[in-house]
């Protein structure tokens, strides 16, 4: 038993990345397709708007109470000790209490959705519109805080292949809803309807899985614990504080455009960042998919092992990033000037800030998630709220300083601090012998150079072409892929795994 746990911890990991990552694809796909859609059916003042009351409605996620990371930490523990009862327990409390916000959180967005049109400066008709669809994507957002409980039980079990499929399916059925609206001229409902049906398609697999695809005796085990709920009302306050805080300095960029500079440029900077978006939810998949799995291990006590898997993670998170990165320099200029328009573009500076602002707020997050998963919630928690007391009047006095670039300048600065403080906190926890530096150095020579390779290309000109897009992308994501694959140690057994799913598919 002791020996499957690492293969079944490394399975649910590539399991999880790997449907957060089709996911994130279909979703990549429905952008790059739609946008023009938008942009002709909507216009770009209302989208703008759209786009920037969609802030508000992603910082609601926030309202999770922090309870879904609490059950991955606390089942994932639990299942290194064989302690079913615990897992039941956990889940059951978990699922009321997040139901409960839930319910006050969508009487909450009722409350303010008459406001919003004027927030956004729209009026008129299209006020009216708007008003519509954000009701109805509010009742979405509920719908997405009651599932993240099922996605908190499935990925502290490390059985995520049934939500993952439930996740990706409603993306999908949610696409074609949206494309078929659009084309029929329901304007901003499209977009609306087509998040309220992946939002239930995903909750109703999440259901299922529940009922049909966990252990029986954890399914029996599922109830309301006094003793956790007050484990629960004592951690949940300043993770929910913190979790605010994350949501609001990373979700609310486009919503101060368009609050300080207008709704054209708040679409703007959405159209520009869009690209990088799609690479940073790829790599929030890394994240998932390695906190549930992390924190079994840490909770055996294994510390040699917590590092090694540790700095593996790190190692695929910033290659895969800056991999990432260097193809959305590469390709961003072209990318929008086919495919919304030049004039959307927001420059070469905007969209280097951008890629770094997305690599090193990742990598805090990353590192603050994987530190908390060690049982050190509050701590993590008390960061990030820190974080975002700075960042957010930072990002306001930069922008109107700087215009769009400031934005971005505004989340590198408090990222990378948060970044270094969380990574020291781990390696205190997590002793052992640093890399040789002839070796570090020769890594991070090579993700400078796929880096300047993006760069060059970015600062080269425009080229609105779908052929050089996808040749100039995809060249440069197998250079910097290639290059990490061969060099870094660290990444030994991502060679392997991949080695492997060749050698299978050729057979």
């Amino acid at each position: 038993m002791e020996e499957t746990r690492p293969i079944r911890r490394r399975n649910a990991a590539f399991a999880t990345f790997a449907g957060s990552t089709a996911t994130t694809l279909v979703a990549s796909a429905q952008a790059l397709l739609l946008m023009p859609l938008y942009l002709s059916h909507i216009g770009p003042r209302l989208y703008g708007a759209w786009l920037a009351s969609g802030d508000l409605l992603v910082f609601m996620l926030a309202f999770d109470m922090g309870i879904p990371n609490l059950i991955i930490q606390r089942v994932g523990a639990a299942l290194a000790q064989n302690d079913r009862r615990a897992i039941g327990a956990y889940f059951g409390t978990g699922a009321v209490a997040l139901l409960t916000f839930a319910v006050l959180l969508g009487a909450g967005l009722f409350s303010i959705s008459p406001f919003i049109a004027g927030w956004m400066r729209i009026q008129g008709p299209q006020a009216i519109t708007l008003r519509g669809a954000f009701l109805l994507d509010s009742g979405a957002i509920c719908l997405m805080l009651v599932n993240y409980v099922f996605q908190g039980l499935a990925r502290g079990l490390q059985e995520t292949t049934a939500v993952n499929a439930s996740a990706f399916a409603g993306t999908l059925i949610g696409f074609c809803v949206t494309l078929a609206m659009l084309l029929h001229g329901h304007g901003v409902w499209s977009i609306a309807v087509g998040l309220a049906v992946r939002s239930g398609v995903a909750l109703t697999g999440s259901i299922g899985f529940l009922l049909f695809g966990i252990d029986r005796e954890i399914r029996r085990s599922i109830r309301i614990d006094r003793e956790v709920a007050k484990e629960y009302w004592r951690i949940s306050p300043p993770m929910f504080i913190s979790g605010l805080g994350y949501t609001l300095m990373n979700d609310s960029q486009v919503l101060l455009a368009a609050t300080v500079l207008g709704p054209e440029s708040a679409a703007v900077f959405a159209l520009t960042r869009k690209a990088a978006d799609m690479a940073g939810s790829i790599l929030d998949a890394i994240g998932q998919a390695s906190y549930g799995g992390f924190a079994h291990l840490f909770a055996t006590g294994d510390l040699p092992k917590s590092r090694s898997i540790y700095r593996e993670i790190i190692a695929v998170y910033l290659g895969i990033g800056i991999t990432s990165m260097a193809a959305y320099l590469a390709v961003n200029p072209s990318l929008v000037g086919v495919w919304a328009a030049p004039k959307m573009f927001g420059g070469a500076l905007l969209t280097a800030l951008l890629a770094a602002a997305t690599l090193t707020t990742g990598w805090a997050y990353l590192n603050l998630n994987l530190y908390r998963s060690t049982n050190h919630h509050k701590a993590a928690s008390a960061a990030l709220l820190i974080e975002c007391l700075c960042r957010v009047p930072l990002m306001y006095a930069l922008l109107r300083w700087l215009g769009l670039p400031g934005l971005a300048i505004g989340a590198i600065s408090t990222s990378v601090i948060s970044g270094i403080w969380s990574t020291t906190r781990i390696l205190r926890l997590l002793p052992g012998i640093p890399d040789a530096e002839n070796r570090a150095v020769r890594i991070w020579g090579s993700r400078a150079a796929v880096l300047s390779l993006g760069l060059f290309l970015c600062c080269s000109g425009v080229r609105p072409s779908w052929l050089f897009v996808l040749i100039a992308g995809s060249s440069v994501a197998v250079i910097g892929g290639l290059t990490f694959l061969g060099i870094d140690p660290l990444l030994g057994r991502l060679r392997s795994l991949l080695g492997g799913k060749l050698a299978g598919v050729r057979s």
